[in-house]
């Protein structure tokens, strides 16, 4: 697998060698802003994967990267680690042993394809690939796209554009959590006929076996690195350090550098249904992305709708604050998002001419999101529909257009998330600009 998903976070990292058509030549991979302690830990364990005759040069080229970026990338600051993929994947270790697919025509491994820059993606949709949020990729990046068995021969594609999930917005690395959902979808200016595959999704459950697909190396089988490959997980339980985003396994075949973005399927009645995408590993484990929560969100890009902001009569989301990262729960409380996967996240909307009201489900089924009382400071609690206090309107979209405030009609005051931290609630409190008080700004998302 490829970098840990904070990767995105280098503005510039390393140079990944490629071939076309024969001729070695340098592209340069660039990332989306943040910031990434683990970079200088992973050493040789996040980088991505390429073909198997270029792997000994890029090693060597990697190493002298990391060596010359340990100290500013500040690998050794503990308050800035989890129990993650920061320790973990140094070569020699024999931690895969995938099988290399033998039909370039067999699905849905045809629509599984190699992504320069060290990354395998999936084809959703016309010119629509999905891959993970960490690879970096950006619009109007150059990337070759392959599905070839031995990942060579690629194309160059333009992107056109890059969707990264909602939770991708801010990376959280000061308090060492890793709760986002790692994906973006891209898009790209040309087909070059590559099968799509129409996934149908199915939510992941402890105990479940899979069938995943990558482009990475293979310790265990050195001759199969860059080749496409598949590996049958062994039984899945939930992520310890971050168990609402995250599914993992134990044992043999496992995920590798390089595989990052690869499909996760469970096999139902004999249809392969995306339940993950390849994350990272930690020791001997490998992890999945959930996909399922996400399905709506990913369904609504590939129709041409924006999959956040939906506010019609009757659409369904969640609430996910800019300065958490996380999505309004059970009783208004901040969780960890979960999107489709927990009806304590999601309300429904109501519409009454210009203004809203949010129907709660789950825990909050029946009640409507509003205020008790107009005084600033008050929580922001259910009430009954239909009441003054439940309506409310949206304005002021932040410079990126995804996220704005809320303001309550009765009160006069906008919707704002407490703090951080899990469990914490949310209060109103005077609207008010979007940089001096970021943590207004909402986004309701699918």
């Amino acid at each position: 697998m490829g970098f840990f998903h904070k990767a995105k976070s280098l503005k510039t990292s390393l140079k990944a060698i490629r071939t076309k058509n024969g001729q070695q030549f340098t592209s340069l991979r660039t990332f989306a802003d943040g910031a990434i302690p683990e970079i200088a830990s992973a050493a040789t364990r996040g980088a991505p994967a390429l073909s198997g005759q270029l792997r000994q040069r890029y090693a060597l080229l990697l190493a002298s990267f990391v060596a010359t970026s340990a100290i500013a990338c500040g690998a050794e600051n503990p308050s800035v680690m989890d129990e993650s993929e920061s320790d973990v994947g140094k070569i020699g270790q024999d931690i895969t042993g995938g099988t290399r697919v033998t039909n370039i025509n067999g699905a849905p491994g045809n629509s599984v394809v190699s992504m320069n820059g060290g990354c395998t993606g999936l084809k959703v949709g016309p010119l629509m690939y999905l891959t993970a949020n960490h690879c970096g990729f950006v619009k109007d990046q150059v990337i070759g796209i392959s599905n070839e068995l031995d990942g060579l021969k690629w194309n160059d594609h333009g992107i056109v554009q890059a969707w990264d999930h909602p939770t991708t917005f801010l990376s959280r690395v000061t308090t060492g959590e890793s709760d986002q959902w790692d994906l973006t979808l891209l898009q790209v200016d040309w087909d070059d006929g590559i099968p799509i595959h129409t996934p149908t999704y199915a939510a992941e459950n402890a105990g479940d076996t899979g069938t995943f697909f990558g482009y990475g190396c293979d310790t265990a089988n050195p001759g199969n690195s860059g080749w496409k490959q598949f590996g049958i997980s062994s039984p899945t339980v939930n992520s310890t350090s971050f168990p609402d985003v995250v599914f993992q396994a134990n044992s043999l075949p496992q995920v590798c550098p390089g595989d990052s973005g690869g499909p996760f399927f469970k096999v139902i009645s004999g249809v392969y249904r995306l339940a993950g995408m390849n994350r990272g590993f930690a020791d001997t484990r490998s992890r999945w992305q959930r996909i399922y929560g996400a399905s709506q969100w990913l369904d609504a890009v590939k129709a041409g709708l924006p999959g956040i902001n939906v506010l019609t009569n009757g659409s369904q989301g969640t609430f996910l604050s800019k300065t958490s990262n996380r999505c309004m729960g059970g009783f208004f409380t901040q969780q960890v998002c979960r999107f489709l996967e927990s009806a304590d996240q999601r309300f429904t909307v109501q519409v009454s001419g210009s203004q809203l009201q949010f129907v709660g489900q789950g825990s909050n089924a029946g009640q409507c999101l509003g205020v008790n009382s107009s005084f600033s400071g008050t929580a922001i609690t259910h009430v009954t529909c239909g009441t003054p206090q439940s309506y409310w309107t949206t304005q002021n979209p932040d410079a990126s257009g995804r996220y704005r405030q809320y303001k309550n009609v009765y009160a006069g005051h906008c919707m704002r998330s407490v703090s951080a931290g899990s469990g914490t609630g949310y209060d109103q409190q005077p609207c008010a600009s979007p940089t001096a008080y970021p943590d207004q700004y909402f986004v309701f998302s699918k």
